[in-house]
């Protein structure tokens, strides 16, 4: 939440060096990690965050994010932190790009608090790659890399017919849906295929996938993962992948495992209860075909990330929360 002693204007600034003056006051880590070009102009996709669409809740999230960066300092240091985020967030282009990279930042801060340390965007030993972030539980480093993922053409797209559905698994061979979007799982597939290059080799590495809602979410990744006939299936019934599954990739056998993860909206939508604004991860699928398995004991200690009790009651899957625009579609992205 937004740190105490800061008022979030709820009005639109009236002009980009007012935007930068809020930012260096309200946000003083955040501003921090800007190079000396970014503070005299703010990059596209930040100013974009403070000054377009829902105004109120991009400060909101980037107040958040402000003590997220203050915990990683506290932990890692200044420098070590600017030179994990500095680049990236001084060279934003769009909305999308600033929330991938405070989606990162959320789960790194998370699994910070639960190992006590962190290294950020360690090398992988594979060419230039990095990961995002290394930490060590119950024993076991754990390299993890964070995505975002965003069903962007969902009911936005310009001349998108409102009629226009999405199929919820692949069609046959030969039969083509009309009138309808491509099933997520295949978009998911598309954005994570690469994800394994991200990894060390022989280590646990954990994928975090972030989605706006639980809501049927869930379903979605656990296809692209395991196969399109695992879409209706509970998370504990589904074993060996099927081929289309990413699972079932040579490559992916880097992968020890992924959760979903989710950053609940500051004020929930009417009818929804309000959840702690902390970092969730529900469910989790381990991956049956990996080189390095996800050691029970990680596992143990990552599950203190899941929601049990409203998970079990259902209360965040009645209908797709708007967390904002961390979580929520960005207008550009």
């Amino acid at each position: 939440m937004p740190r105490e002693d800061v008022e979030v204007p709820a009005g639109r600034f009236t002009g980009e060096a007012a935007a930068r003056s809020w930012l260096a006051s309200a946000c003083p880590h955040v501003w921090g990690l800007l190079n000396s070009q970014a503070r005299q102009v703010l990059p596209l996709g930040l100013a974009e965050f403070l000054m377009r669409g829902d105004v109120t809740c991009g400060r909101q999230h980037l107040t958040f994010a402000d003590t997220e960066v203050a915990a990683l300092v506290h932990v890692c240091g200044e420098s070590k932190v600017a030179d994990a985020y500095r680049r990236d967030l001084s060279n934003v282009a769009t909305e999308a790009q600033l929330a991938q990279h405070l989606c990162e930042l959320s789960v790194a801060v998370a699994l910070c608090r639960l190992a006590g340390s962190i290294r950020l965007r360690p090398r992988t030993g594979r060419g230039e790659t990095r990961s995002d972030f290394a930490v060590d539980l119950a024993g076991v480093c754990v390299y993890g890399e964070v995505k975002r993922y965003d069903d962007t053409a969902w009911f936005t797209a310009s001349g998108r017919s409102p009629r226009r559905g999405r199929s919820l698994v692949k069609s046959p061979p030969g039969m083509p849906v009309p009138n309808a979007d491509r099933p997520r799982s295949m978009d998911l597939r598309s954005k994570l295929k690469n994800v394994p290059s991200q990894f060390p080799q022989g280590t646990a590495n954990v994928l975090f996938v972030f989605h706006r809602s639980f809501g049927d979410s869930h379903r979605y990744l656990q296809a692209a993962l395991f196969g399109d006939t695992a879409y209706g299936l509970e998370s504990d019934a589904v074993d060996a992948p099927a081929v289309d599954g990413l699972f079932a990739r040579p490559a992916w056998r880097t992968v020890s495992a992924c959760y979903l993860t989710h950053l609940p909206p500051q004020a929930p939508e009417p009818g929804l209860r309000s959840m702690p604004r902390r970092l969730y991860c529900a469910p989790r699928w381990r991956n049956p075909q990996a080189i390095v398995p996800l050691p029970d004991g990680v596992r143990d200690v990552l599950d203190t990330l899941r929601p049990v009790d409203e998970w079990k009651r259902g209360s965040p899957r009645r209908r797709p929360t708007v967390a904002g625009r961390l979580n929520a579609r960005p207008p550009c992205g």
